[in-house]
């Protein structure tokens, strides 16, 4: 049987990788704590840190969430302080980022998507996912996922069809976030609830109860302490099932779809 630690000896590109997310992640628990805003290491983030006491050893990527309402004191905060190797990704500051949650990206190691996704992309770097929470109803997020699924398929052509993609993604983006979202919104608020999922458009529809995520509770993570789901075996049991703190088969892991390289300096 395979060693699950040999996915990310120390000195792999992979476990490189992990390393500068944590960083990064440095980086936003220090913004978030000096502006006292609550977030949560999320899904396989906090899954690593309650089974393996960091990361899940294949996973090569890094996601915490917060609720709307910080998120949105959160991103100028960001976009003001990180240090200088650290960069925030939107739309607003790259255009070409059709995706509704954020990205801290780093400017000193690269990420390369396989599906070249990130072929316009103003920054490129490792990241880590920053999703919001917010209510809204399932059969509304279902569809917003399905046209984040066409925008992403759009997203995939070449640059050689930019007559035809550049227009179609902004006219997407506009029908979507400025139109059709807002009115989900409202309508998802009429009927106040505690349950909340990640925003419009981000493709994730699990639910989240509030009560199982804040207010945070400490949470180790590669031997610092970050913030985690106030109930984290409630919040695991939820995305995972009770088995969660046993690991799939090797056979059976999947590896996501980002390469990493270090860029020359």
């Amino acid at each position: 049987m395979t060693d699950i630690h040999a996915f990310n000896p120390e000195g792999s590109l992979l476990r490189k990788r992990q390393l500068r997310m944590l960083e990064i992640l440095k980086s936003i628990d220090t913004i978030c704590r000096d502006n006292s805003i609550p977030y949560i290491l999320s899904s396989g983030t906090a899954l690593g840190a309650c089974r393996h006491g960091g990361f899940i050893p294949w996973d090569d990527d890094l996601d915490i969430e917060l609720l709307k309402e910080d998120y949105d004191k959160l991103l100028p905060l960001l976009e003001a302080n990180l240090p200088e190797d650290m960069a925030l990704q939107t739309h607003q500051t790259d255009c070409y980022y059709y995706i509704p949650f954020a990205k801290v990206r780093c400017t000193n190691m690269i990420a390369r998507d396989r599906y070249n996704l990130d072929e316009n992309y103003r920054f490129r770097g490792v990241f880590v996912d920053i999703f919001p929470l917010e209510q809204n109803w399932l059969p509304f997020s279902q569809i917003a996922t399905t046209i984040q699924k066409l925008t992403m398929r759009v997203s995939r052509l070449s640059n050689r069809y930019a007559w035809l993609k550049n227009p179609l993604l902004n006219l997407l983006y506009l029908l979507s976030y400025k139109a059709l979202y807002p009115c989900f919104r409202f309508l998802s608020h009429l009927f106040p609830t505690q349950t909340v999922r990640h925003v419009l458009g981000a493709g994730y529809n699990a639910a989240r109860k509030r009560e199982e995520l804040f207010p945070p509770s400490a949470l180790r993570f590669e031997g610092y302490e970050f913030l985690g789901p106030n109930n984290i075996d409630a919040y695991l049991k939820r995305l995972y099932g009770p088995n969660y703190m046993t690991p799939p088969p090797v056979e059976k892991i999947e590896m996501h779809s980002i390469e990493s390289d270090v860029e020359d300096c």
